[in-house]
């Protein structure tokens, strides 16, 4: 049986697309500590600050505790929710890694399963940009972007699966 050019193609980024989620979802998981550590470099920086070795003439210290500050400046629940979708997407995206290699092995229950991840993780990525969007912050500006990325790269991936012939997958044996 001939695979189909779409059925590789969709299954390959499908399974880039699962394992970078999968690591994505670890970043989502440590930000929290990683945020409190740079809070902690920052309070070191105005420390160091004080001292006369640092040149004030190239950029005052005062501004760059004042931009780290504001970059870092998320609410309290954020961290939270960061670990939770964390959590969440890790299952998620091997769902996706899963579905894609099962789309390229051209298995019966294939397209069906690729349908259940692109809609799960369509819903990820709303649910993160909603989210994010309530920061009102750098971080959450940036969250949103990579988010909308991710949505509209799965609504691509959504509209090249329902248009193409699915036909190959009917007389697969498995």
């Amino acid at each position: 049986m001939k695979r189909p050019g779409w059925v590789i193609v969709i299954g390959v980024i499908g399974m880039i697309i699962g394992f970078f989620g999968i690591l994505g979802t670890g970043k989502s998981i440590i930000m929290p500590r990683v945020i409190e550590l740079q809070r902690e470099i920052l309070a070191e920086l105005e420390k160091v600050s004080e001292e006369d070795w640092w040149d004030y003439e190239e950029l005052p210290p005062e501004r760059i505790i004042e931009i780290g500050t504001r970059l870092l400046d998320l609410p309290d629940w954020f961290y939270k929710w960061s670990i939770i979708f964390g959590i969440i997407g890790f299952f998620v995206y091997m769902y996706y890694l899963f579905a894609s290699i099962w789309l390229f092995l051209i298995k019966k229950s294939a397209v069906k399963l690729f349908y259940i991840a692109i809609g799960l993780s369509i819903c990820l990525s709303l649910s993160r940009m909603i989210v994010a969007s309530f920061t009102q912050s750098i971080i959450g500006f940036f969250l949103m972007a990579g988010s909308s990325l991710v949505l509209a790269v799965n609504i691509v991936i959504l509209i090249i699966v329902a248009l193409n012939d699915k036909g190959v997958f009917v007389t697969s044996e498995a």
